[in-house]
């Protein structure tokens, strides 16, 4: 660079074209630049949220991928093999009555317990009818409707008939023994309806004694009264309690019929005297002490 330098170059200036600046031009080019910038963060930052929600989606699973395939809840109740005789409502049926307290054997089958003493009774049951272990290990009987009718603890009720077995062996039955043929309702004794366990005692009375008598028979009345005789003359409920008189029947009916509707009159506060067509004398009957658990008839 010498002393002529500046001249040269202001020479050289001068004789460049001059024009105006493209302002328009460069702000809509820094537009773009800056449009393009954002899209580009935006499609980034859509980019990552899905790549987030797809790493979320294989490490947690949908909905349908929560439920785990395996082994079914256990049931809270499991079935009894009840043996049952085929007898239905409407059918004809034996008058013998039956109770004891539902139970279940060393074996898991349905037995009529008597508050130890004897054997429990096994029986055979109306068509329909099924038993259920519940959660508790309790056992309940339902009828052919599905509506539980008693369960274990409770001291039942029912008619029917003792005989062999269903003819087929069954695995809660005793081979060659006797077992009681239900051919009724099965009744809860009103004494244990609320469920507490009640193995002895009185059973309140049956539904077929319906007389007036044998609920409510005061000194001094005559009333209507049905003796249950099927295992002979021996037991009548009379003003609500059990009563009894020397055994009359040798173990059957002295008429040949179950039920004997007759009348008794209430002769002092322990003798009442029962009179009925078929007997060839009227019956006394006195106040009975505790029920013969081995005596079914009552």
């Amino acid at each position: 660079m010498n002393d002529q330098t500046p001249d040269l170059l202001d020479r050289m200036l001068a004789d460049l074209p001059v024009r105006p600046a493209p302002v328009d031009g460069l702000l809509r080019a820094g537009q773009r630049a800056r449009h393009r910038r954002r899209t580009v963060a935006v499609a980034g930052a859509a980019a990552a949220t899905a790549l987030v929600v797809a790493g979320m989606t294989i490490g947690l699973g949908g909905p349908a991928d929560h439920v785990v395939d395996g082994p079914a809840a256990p049931s809270s109740t499991r079935p009894v093999n009840l043996p049952t005789n085929g007898w239905e409502p409407g059918d004809i049926s034996e008058l013998a009555l039956m109770s004891g307290v539902l139970g279940l054997d060393d074996e898991g089958c349905v037995v009529l317990d008597h508050a130890g003493d004897g054997p429990p009774t096994y029986a055979t049951w109306p068509a329909g009818y099924t038993a259920m272990v519940d959660a508790d290990g309790a056992v309940r009987l339902h009828d052919a409707a599905g509506d539980e009718v008693a369960r274990q603890g409770q001291r039942v009720r029912m008619g029917g008939g003792f005989g062999s077995g269903t003819g087929d062996p069954h695995p809660c039955l005793p081979s060659g023994a006797e077992v009681f043929h239900v051919q009724s309702d099965v009744a809860v004794s009103p004494r244990t309806a609320a469920g507490g366990p009640d193995a002895a005692g009185d059973d309140g009375p049956s539904p077929l004694l319906d007389g007036a008598g044998n609920e409510r028979l005061p000194f001094g009345a005559t009333a209507e009264v049905v003796v249950y005789a099927h295992c002979g003359l021996r037991f009548a409920r009379i003003d609500g309690a059990l009563w009894e008189t020397e055994p009359v029947g040798n173990g059957s009916s002295p008429t040949g019929g179950d039920l004997l509707r007759g009348t008794a009159s209430r002769t002092s506060a322990d003798r009442a005297v029962f009179t009925y067509a078929g007997l060839d004398e009227p019956v006394v009957f006195r106040p009975a002490g505790e029920p013969d658990p081995d005596f079914v008839c009552y």
